[in-house]
Order: structure tokens, then sequence, then C-alpha cells
């Protein structure tokens, strides 16, 4: 948990040139999200002009640890009357539980402590491997293979999407997660949220979120 609280949205003159900087948080369920979701609040943030500081507030232990770390620091900024983030990122797979469901729950979490910041929740469907997969296209540019592997359908075998991205990485020490930034970076991101509902629609999200900070800053 962070001890001190930083200011939100500054804006920072290089030259003649305005940068709108967006301060975010992120609280996580794994190294495999945090990797991910990193860059793509990045590269979102770059393509609508301004420039995001993330800080990472939970990013291991899984859903029990993440969701205990939250609701510990929802209570503290609300004790306070404070947000210290412009946004917060709360990143939860569904596990076959349903977009809604997670989303529903995450909801509840954030109101019943009477948070006053911007929150995002983001619920990989079923998993985060499945936003890795989202873009074949991509993954045959960083694989260079011969083949294009196919999208992603639903499926709540444990680990398939596990597997499908360990294979189009032989050899990974880490499944194919080491190759987040290359994914993040080189994917079509709105062809990949067409492929992937639950993608699509925290981009959609995030970069309404970002936008606005950049129109209002």
């Amino acid at each position: 948990m962070a001890k001190t609280l930083s200011l939100p949205c500054r804006r920072h003159y290089l030259g003649a040139i305005s940068v709108v900087e967006v301060s975010v948080g992120l609280y996580l369920e794994d190294l495999a999200q945090e990797k991910l979701v990193i860059t793509l609040v990045r590269r979102i943030s770059e393509s609508v002009g301004v420039r995001a500081r993330i800080e990472v507030m939970c990013s291991t232990g899984g859903v029990p640890r993440m969701r205990r770390e939250l609701r510990r620091y929802l209570n503290q900024c609300a004790h306070f009357g404070i947000a210290q983030f412009d946004i917060l990122i709360i990143v939860e797979d569904t596990d076959c539980r349903g977009e809604s469901l997670v989303r529903r729950e995450l909801n509840e979490v954030v109101e019943r402590t009477g948070y006053i910041g911007k929150t995002i929740i983001a619920s990989p469907a079923p998993h985060v491997e499945c936003w890795y997969l989202a873009d074949p296209v991509a993954l045959q540019r960083i694989t260079q293979s011969p083949q294009l592997s196919s999208i992603p359908a639903s499926d709540c075998e444990k680990d398939l999407y596990k597997r499908q991205l360990a294979e189009q990485f032989s050899g990974s020490l880490m499944d194919g997660i080491e190759y987040a930034e290359d994914i993040a970076s080189t994917m079509d991101v709105f062809q990949a949220g067409r492929n992937v509902s639950s993608l699509g629609s925290f981009l959609q999200e995030l970069r309404s979120a970002l936008t606005m900070f950049g129109e209002t800053s």
C-alpha cells in the first residue's frame, strides 16, 4: 500500500508543448494481467495525447488478496474523502462466472466504501490470456509463425488459454506472458477489441476516461 498521496491530473510543459499527466492506479490478480494491462494503458494514453503515471497497488495473490487489498485502500480513501488517482483500474478474470456478475460484485465493493474517485473495472472473459490471443495477426508477426492462430472462442476448460498462449511461444520460460509488451504494442486494438468483447469494453471505457481528462485539464 502506498503511504503517500499523489496529486491528481497534472499538466507539464515540455518547451512549448503542454502534456497532461493522468495518475492511474492498478489492482490486479497476477503478473499476466499486470504486464499486459500496463502496456495497454500506456498505449491508449499516448493515442489520446495524455501521459499515464501508473502505480501498481496489487498484482499477486489472486482474487482473494486483490479484493482484500482493494477494500482496505478504498476504505482508507473514503475515510479521508480523497482519491489518490485520477483513474483506478480494477482487473479480475471472470473465470466463466460472467462479466456482468464480476463487474457487479466489484462495483458493490467500491460503492460500499463510498469511494469518490473514477474507477474502471476490467473483466477478462474468461481469462486474461484471451486478451493476449485477441489479435492473431499481431501474434504471427511476433512469433514469425507460418500459420495464423485462431481467435479464441469462449471456453471454460481449465488452463485452455494458458496452454494456447504457451504454444504460441515455444520455449518460453513464462508461458508467453514475458511477451506482453510486444503483444500489446503490436496488436490492432480495434480489431482485438472486436475479436474479444471483454477487451473491447475495457479499451473503450479507458479511452473515454483518458480523453475526458485530456479535454478538461
